[in-house]
């Protein structure tokens, strides 16, 4: 029982971490995320003119 306890502690301690750096990595690099969305765009608008 005390193992299975233990296991479910470190999972949820686990996601919980996990969780909180994968919000600082957003809040820290948005540049580089707004950066590859505004250069995605163009490309699609270009390929049209293209046909």
């Amino acid at each position: 029982m005390l193992f299975l306890i233990s296991l479910l502690i470190g999972l949820i301690l686990g996601c919980l971490i996990g969780g909180v750096v994968l919000l600082m990595a957003r809040s820290i690099t948005p540049s580089l995320h707004t950066g590859d969305a505004l250069e995605l765009e163009p490309r699609k608008q270009t390929t049209p003119s293209w046909i």
